[in-house]
């Protein structure tokens, strides 16, 4: 037996907490650092929940660990996000902890780049085009070609997109891989064999967001016609993503309007609008509709993460099982209990597919799904099998294999086989390690630096902060649920009430009439522990933020800029973030501009 091209390395594995995603996340990196020790690399466990915590003592302290154990590279596991996201303020702009701090090789794994990863690098997250920041690409481009981070998309199309976006080249710092399967499934599958007589004749494993649609609103009907269009496309044409679709509806808007709108690739609400149609919107209604065409009765497991769709699924005659499963045995148990299992593709792929399919047909189940052209890339030519195009051949397919068990189980068995030989755990690391180092270390000897990480503020965004119009006095602010604090030399001292997101500060109406149109609030604050939400509510309805930001401890003062409109905001609030008991600050000032540029 070959030793594994991993033996003997030592690895950082970033461990998700606990509870993110209903504990599927951490279960996922937990099997995953098991098979990286089978594999005989040694593993340093980051656990991450003090970043969200914002622990800063017990976050450190696992940074000096880690220089001490002295790891040839970082792992983001079971997603890159867990790597990308644990990052610290200076001061100046926040630094990535494994790429800028620890300056470690990062290999990233990502589900759907494409979409994911400008929530990573935006200081905003609008949900209105009026508070859009510009500077997204430069961020993107600051993370996507970091010398020190290699990066694996599961889908060729997000490699694509960034190029076309001039964000960066796929032979750079890129790679494609279709992910993997765990050991557990895999396990399964072999000891189980095949299932003859499956307890469901129809199922479907997963999520519907449609309780998360109807969350979803804007003020433009622009947006809702674009929703319209796109998902129009969608329905007419099963094999047609829908990214492209939203694409399409984008690019053939007015030019004024699509700018007024924010619709272009470097405004942070253009991602934000595509994460949420995508992510939520396209993943709802349409994939309800694809699954319901099936023209049986279909057992759900799955919803956690969207709860009133279990009603919507019992009103149309579906079937409720466990709405979750933990990733594991009791996962591979639902699949192998389905004679035909039915799935609709993520809306974030382009070309890509769900790792959902590797892991029904290891565990001894049978899948059909919409096609994609990964899948043939990474199964050959049997996928033509188990795909469908349109409601009419779905149907014909789940009644075919219910009633062809021979046909069904030679499919399955052969699909198996290749996920056992190409897609287990053993084999991603395997194959994706050794390469993403390699291609590092090329960069290293060639020359290549790790810069500073970009992060574009909102003073950037709205290229500079223009007129002064007035201050909001810091003895006028008032203190709300329990929250204490002193005007000092320094500025307004203040801890924040215990209870995360109670609101610690208040202002009166900042919108008295005197002022009206687009503005910027900065207010310069140092956070001394825990963590600050600053945000504006609407005129008339104080519980809701139109738009918020965050601010960490941080070793200087910094400035937090807000782009309002002076005439639909009400107060600006400061509340507590921090989920472990009081945050503290001092505020220096609060002042209020009109920007040159917006």
């Amino acid at each position: 037996m070959s030793a594994s091209p991993i033996s003997g390395l030592r690895l950082v594995a970033t461990m998700p907490p606990a509870l993110h995603f209903n504990g599927v996340a951490f279960e996922i990196a937990r099997n995953q650092v098991d098979i990286l020790r089978q594999l005989g690399a040694s593993v340093y466990g980051f656990d991450t929940s003090p970043f969200y915590k914002n622990d800063l003592i017990t976050l450190q302290s696992q940074i000096d660990d880690v220089r001490t154990f002295k790891p040839h590279a970082v792992l983001s596991l079971p997603s890159a996000g867990y790597a990308v996201e644990i990052v610290m303020d200076d001061g100046e702009a926040p630094r990535n902890v494994f790429l800028d701090i620890l300056e470690l090789p990062t290999i990233l794994y990502w589900d759907h780049a494409l979409v994911h990863a400008s929530r990573y690098v935006t200081p905003s997250w609008p949900a209105s085009p009026f508070y859009s920041a510009r500077g997204v690409k430069q961020s993107l481009q600051s993370l996507l070609t970091h010398p020190l981070a290699f990066h694996y998309f599961p889908d060729t199309a997000h490699a694509s997109e960034f190029h076309r976006l001039g964000i960066g080249t796929l032979d750079q710092n890129w790679g494609v891989d279709f992910g993997s399967v765990g050991h557990q499934l895999v396990e399964y599958g072999q000891t189980e064999g095949d299932n003859i007589n499956p307890a469901h004749r129809v199922g479907f494993v997963g999520n519907l967001y449609l309780s998360a649609t109807q969350d979803i609103r804007y003020d433009d009907d622009a947006l809702l016609a674009i929703r319209q269009a796109a998902l129009a496309a969608v329905m007419a044409d099963w094999n047609y993503p829908a990214y492209s679709a939203y694409l399409r509806t984008i690019g053939s808007l007015d030019p004024h309007l699509r700018s007024k709108l924010r619709l272009d690739a470097d405004q942070s609400f253009y991602w934000r609008f595509l994460y949420d149609e995508l992510c939520s919107v396209a993943n709802g209604e349409p994939r309800f509709r694809k699954l319901l065409a099936c023209g049986h009765p279909v057992t759900y497991f799955g919803g956690f993460a969207d709860l009133r769709s279990r009603n919507a699924a019992l009103n149309a005659g579906w079937i409720l099982a466990d709405k979750y499963l933990p990733y594991g045995s009791s996962l591979a148990a639902a699949y192998h209990q389905i004679r035909v299992t039915i799935d609709v593709a993520n809306a974030p792929f382009i070309n890509g597919f769900s790792s959902k399919i590797l892991g029904c047909f290891a565990a001894g189940g049978f899948m059909l799904t919409t096609r994609k052209p990964d899948m043939a890339a990474a199964l050959g030519p049997v996928v033509d099998a188990i795909g469908f195009s349109n409601a009419e051949e779905l149907s014909r397919k789940v009644d075919y294999y219910l009633t062809h068990d021979r046909q069904r189980l030679e499919i399955a068995r052969e699909i198996k086989e290749i996920v056992r030989r190409n897609f287990t755990t053993s084999e991603l690391f395997a194959r994706t390690v050794p390469m993403a180092l390699d291609r590092i270390r090329t960069r290293i000897a060639t020359g290549g630096l790790a810069p500073k990480r970009a992060r574009v503020t909102a003073a950037d965004a709205l290229g500079g902060l223009g007129t002064h119009l007035f201050d909001v006095s810091l003895d006028a602010l008032q203190f709300d649920e329990g929250a204490l604090g002193a005007l000092t030399e320094r500025g307004l001292d203040i801890m924040t009430s215990p209870q995360q997101w109670a609101y610690s500060l208040r202002s009166s109406a900042l919108a008295d009439g005197a002022f009206t149109g687009a503005a910027v609030i900065r207010v310069e604050l140092q956070v001394s522990s825990g963590r600050v939400g600053i945000g504006v509510t609407q005129r008339d309805n104080v519980s809701n933020f139109l738009v918020e930001f965050s601010a960490n401890p941080s070793a200087s003062v910094r400035g937090v800029d807000i782009p309002i409109d002076l005439g639909a905001i009400g107060a600006l609030i400061i509340r507590n973030q921090s989920g472990s008991g009081a945050s503290e600050a001092t505020i220096r000032s609060i002042k209020v501009f009109r920007p040159d540029v917006l």
